[in-house]
């Protein structure tokens, strides 16, 4: 196979301008080209569902990807036809659920059998809708969001494998169609769509079972993929921008966008694997020919990835609790000071890396700080 490597700068979003490159090739294009698909991982391959074809509206075939041989084969074909599906793999068993089916949505939950490929049903879906995310956690699957038609759903579900048993909990903030990944036991939903274009990260607390609004990207984002590698949610194609990839550190709390030459798609398959980024499939438009049977893996690199902008970036109260000090930044920004909730209190530019704060009320807030170069959120607290 003929190996192409494309240079991809990531610029990290902070309150100076760092690069870092990493390098992407072509791996073996799948059987057939596919759109509005999901994917799925057992660590040694990736398993692709749902979607349409240039000849199919709603396919049956689960595409199975051999990491260690770049091969594609086709590893069932009697699933229940649909497109905009959820899969995840827990064990030896890949679950699929949700999507729509020409006429219904899907409220089967498949469960194949990885080892010899057959399929069998588990417990219904009490909510079933399109375009929902899911995650992993302690081998439960945590089911979010998505649509039934223009109504959104903002239902968080989790499903237990062991006692196929579904259980509502705590709302989202907001209903759309979305993306999002659990990393340390918190569930973090990316954008999303319900009639425009969320820019909201929000977070839940599996112990806790309650909801904190984290930061607004610098702009919205829908009809992505997610995964997650080394604390870093990355964020893979968008419905508009369809070369858009970006990534949320969790732990730094820092926003990056990636400007690539990766060829553009929407609701294409995204897995994170050994500190690369295989992504997959997809499509162009709304039309079933515009479906891509690409795979571009990179060539690693997502590890250790880092910014010392963002690092020399500090924020410190004065004395009286009245003046917010800002340290590290270099060129006129954007300040925003919101609390959990996204409810925001001052807006304003700043010059002097000061900012009155003596009106703000005692709490917790979040300060986003925003310049040409891009943007950088922290939290603070006002006593």
């Amino acid at each position: 196979m003929k190996r192409i490597t494309f240079i991809l700068a990531i610029y990290l979003i902070s309150g100076n301008l760092t690069t870092a490159q990493i390098s992407f090739h072509n791996g073996a294009n799948m059987n057939v080209a596919r759109g509005l698909i999901s994917s799925a991982t057992d660590g040694a391959n990736i398993y692709v569902n749902g979607g349409f074809t240039f000849t199919a509206g709603y396919t049956t075939e689960i595409e199975k990807y051999n990491i260690s041989t770049d091969s594609w084969t086709v590893f069932a074909n009697s699933l229940i036809p649909k497109r905009y599906t959820a899969s995840k793999v827990i064990g030896n068993k890949l679950y699929i659920f949700n999507g729509y089916s020409s006429t219904s949505y899907n409220a089967k939950m498949e469960v194949v059998d990885l080892t010899t490929g057959s399929i069998t049903y588990s417990t219904d879906n009490p909510n079933p809708v399109e375009q929902s995310g899911s995650a992993v956690w302690n081998n439960k699957i945590y089911v979010f969001g998505g649509s039934q038609g223009i109504v959104n759903s903002n239902k968080l579900y989790v499903f237990d494998p062991a006692t196929e048993v579904w259980t509502e909990l705590a709302s989202m903030p907001e209903g759309k169609q979305t993306k999002g990944e659990i990393v340390n036991g918190k569930l973090y939903v990316i954008g999303g769509y319900n009639g425009s274009v969320s820019t909201r990260i929000d977070m839940y607390d599996i112990q806790t079972n309650t909801w904190t609004f984290i930061m607004n990207m610098p702009q919205g984002v829908s009809a992505h993929a997610t995964t997650y590698w080394d604390n870093k949610i990355w964020i893979v194609g968008d419905y508009t921008i369809l070369t858009y990839l970006a990534y949320y550190d969790v732990v730094k709390n820092e926003f990056a966008t990636v400007q690539s030459n990766l060829i553009g798609r929407r609701h294409a398959g995204t897995v994170a694997l050994n500190g690369k980024l295989y992504v997959m499939g997809g499509n162009q438009s709304s039309y079933s020919n515009s479906a891509l049977s690409s795979l571009q893996v990179s060539d690693g690199l997502l590890s250790g990835l880092s910014n010392n902008m963002v690092d020399n970036f500090k924020i410190y109260m004065n004395q009286s609790n009245s003046i917010l000090n800002i340290a590290g930044l270099i060129q006129v920004s954007d300040a925003t000071i919101s609390d959990l909730s996204g409810k925001v209190f001052i807006h304003k530019q700043i010059r002097d890396n000061q900012i009155d704060v003596k009106k703000l009320p005692v709490g917790i807030f979040l300060i986003q700080i925003q310049n040409k170069s891009g943007i950088i959120t922290k939290k603070f607290i006002k006593q």
